[in-house]
C-alpha cells in the first residue's frame, strides 16, 4: 500500500500538492520497511550458512574462524571482520528489494 500511494502521490499533482511532505515519510516508512523484511531473511539464514558467516566479527582464535573471507578489524585486535557476513546481508538486501520494484510496478 505504501508503494501505491507514494507513486500516485509522486504523479498525481493535486495529491502530491495535498500531501506535502508526506511523500518523504512514507519513502522513509517503505526503507525502513526493506530493513526490517531483510534483517528478518538475515536471522533465518543463521541456521544455514557456514559458521563464519554468522556473526559480522569473529575472534582470530575461534575454531570457526577458518579464514576465508575474512579481514582485520581495524578497531579492535585480535578479531576478524567477516566479509561472507557482509556479502550475505548485502544479497538478501538485494533480493529483498528486487522483488519489492517487482510487485509494486506490476
Amino acid at each position: 500500500m505504501q508503494s501505491v500511494f507514494y507513486m500516485r502521490a509522486i504523479n498525481d499533482e493535486r495529491l502530491n500538492a495535498a500531501a506535502g511532505d508526506i511523500v518523504y515519510l512514507v519513502a522513509f516508512s517503505i526503507a525502513a520497511s526493506m530493513l526490517s523484511i531483510t534483517s528478518k531473511y538475515v536471522w533465518v539464514d543463521e541456521y544455514m550458512v557456514k559458521e563464519s558467516t554468522k556473526a559480522l566479527v569473529i575472534k582470530k582464535d575461534d575454531p570457526e574462524n577458518d579464514g576465508i573471507l575474512m579481514g582485520g578489524c581495524c578497531c579492535v585486535r585480535g578479531y576478524n571482520i567477516s566479509y561472507g557476513y557482509i556479502i550475505r546481508v548485502m544479497w538478501r538486501l538485494a533480493a529483498v528489494i528486487a522483488r519489492f520494484v517487482i510487485i509494486a510496478l506490476v
